[in-house]
């Protein structure tokens, strides 16, 4: 009984560590929206702090992509049993 429990566990931990990446993205996705608005910023300044959320853009969504895939092959291997 203990090892259900703590796999569930598991699976919640990692799906919480999903959604909070997916809300990670949707910042800097909106951060980068954002600065590209701005008009009150330098353009130098607006463009290297774009490209700084890019690249934590894609770490982010990285991350996202390897807790959806781990998720998916726990929850196989939970159905197959």
């Amino acid at each position: 009984m203990g090892r259900c429990v703590s796999r569930e566990y598991g699976e919640l931990a990692a799906e919480a560590q999903q959604m909070v990446c997916g809300y990670l993205v949707r910042a800097c996705q909106e951060a980068i929206y954002d600065l590209a608005l701005d008009d009150d910023r330098e353009p130098e300044v607006r463009r290297r702090a774009i490209a700084a959320l890019r690249e934590i853009l894609g770490d982010w969504r990285e991350a996202r992509k390897a807790l959806r895939s781990e998720l998916g092959e726990k929850r196989a291997t939970f159905t197959a049993r």
